[in-house]
Formats: C-alpha cells, sequence, structure tokens
C-alpha cells in the first residue's frame, strides 16, 4: 500500500507520434482523427477552421509532410476548406499573412510510404530558386490586381494564380545544368531544413544552380488550376 492507494503494476503505452499535443500510435490513428475534425464540419462546407483544428493540421504538416518546408515557407494565418474543380471534398489549404494561399495533402502525411531521394533532389532544386518564382509573382502584381493567363485567356487574380516555366521546362534546366556541371542528379549536394526535409546545401554548386536557373528560365503567371491540370514534366535520364 502507498499512502492508502493499493499498487497495481504500471501499464506503459509508448507513442510513435505527437500532433499538436495529442498522441498516436499509428499513421492510421492520425488518419481517423484528421477525418474526425473534418467531418465535424459538416458535408460539404467550404470556409475557415476553427483554430484549434488549424493549429492541428499545421503541426501535422511541419511534423509528418514529406516537404513541409514547400508549405510552411511564411507565416500562415489560418486553414481554409475550399472546393476544388466544383467538388467540396475535404481540401485544405493555407492561407497566408500576405493574402496568398498553398493547398496540401492532409493524406499524404498519413502515409508511411517516404518519397526516393531522387524527389529529394528535385524538390531541393526547386526550393532553392524558390525566391525568383515569388520575385516573379510580386514584379506580375506589382502595379495590377489582375492580369491575363497565357494558356487559357482567363483574367487572374494573386490568389487565383501559380508562376510556370515556359519552354523550356524547369526538367530541361536542370538537365542542362547537370550536363554542363558534368555531374548526374545523385551527385548534387543536400542539407537537413531546419523545418524539415532536405535542401540543396550551401556552396557554389547551389550558387551555379541558381544563377544557371535564373538565365535561362522564361517564367510566367499563369492559371492555377491549368497549371495543376497540365501535371509535372516528364523527367528523362
Amino acid at each position: 500500500m502507498l499512502f492508502g492507494f493499493e499498487e497495481r503494476p504500471c501499464l506503459l503505452v509508448y507513442f510513435m507520434h505527437e500532433i499538436h499535443g495529442n498522441h498516436y500510435k499509428t499513421l492510421a490513428a492520425i488518419k481517423r482523427d484528421a477525418k474526425a475534425r473534418l467531418a465535424a464540419y459538416g458535408q460539404g462546407y467550404f470556409g475557415d477552421l476553427n483554430k484549434e483544428d488549424a493549429e492541428w493540421f499545421v503541426d501535422l504538416v511541419r511534423k509528418l509532410h514529406p516537404y513541409p518546408k514547400n508549405k510552411l515557407y511564411k507565416p500562415i494565418v489560418g486553414v481554409e476548406v475550399y472546393v476544388r474543380y466544383g467538388v467540396a471534398n475535404n481540401n485544405l489549404r493555407f492561407i497566408y499573412e500576405d493574402g496568398t494561399s498553398c493547398p496540401f495533402s492532409w493524406n499524404k502525411c498519413c502515409k508511411s510510404k517516404a518519397s526516393g531521394d531522387t524527389t529529394s533532389i528535385k524538390n531541393a532544386l526547386r526550393d532553392a530558386i524558390n525566391d525568383q518564382v515569388v520575385d516573379c509573382l510580386n514584379t506580375t502584381f506589382a502595379c495590377t490586381l489582375l492580369v491575363l493567363c497565357p494558356m487559357t485567356g482567363k483574367l487572374l487574380d494573386r490568389k487565383s494564380a501559380h508562376v510556370d516555366h515556359a519552354p523550356p521546362a524547369f526538367a530541361d534546366i536542370v538537365l542542362m545544368w547537370l550536363r554542363k556541371q558534368r555531374i548526374k542528379l545523385p551527385d548534387i549536394a543536400l542539407a537537413d531544413d531546419v523545418q524539415g526535409g532536405q535542401i540543396m546545401a550551401p556552396g557554389p554548386q547551389k550558387e551555379s544552380w541558381v544563377a544557371f536557373h535564373k538565365s535561362h528560365a522564361r517564367l510566367r503567371v499563369v492559371c492555377a488550376q491549368w497549371n495543376i491540370s497540365a501535371g509535372r514534366h516528364e523527367w528523362k535520364h
């Protein structure tokens, strides 16, 4: 007996994941919680999540998304359920402090399959030239609220716009640079990012890539929906 209480065996419970103060044994348990949180808003709902749920999904992306830096690279003020291609189906996106938004897959966070090394390198190459992409967007909307999409003819505001590579495509620019450097994708040096994932290691190799992309890329602002529907450029090795 201890302080009047009966002593009982202590059962240790091990949790694999912690998301916003909640503990989960498996990724499947996280997925169930995500679905339950979204179901509470009702079928067909679109709009802002409450503060608790928004913070939970932000932490989910921070802890388990394959590339959190791509989603958390600027201050977030909210998480929104939005209608994608006319369908309200638990599609989520971050709303940033500057008024822009970025969709993310909460379902991808609940999968144990890790991205391959090649995917990590491609993502690091894109991350390295993100400043050029942001500059293109800022320059385009510096003196106007609407621009014309060259691919669809639709008028775009900043929220409905993406930055795309006019030919040569991003993958082609990468291959051109690799040939010039006489290296292959696995030869690209990576470093761990404090926000999760990997980035190009600082140094001459990264500086060379950033300068090469700036010289050869023809960035343009296009309709976000068109850009997503167009799919990714095929990588050939």
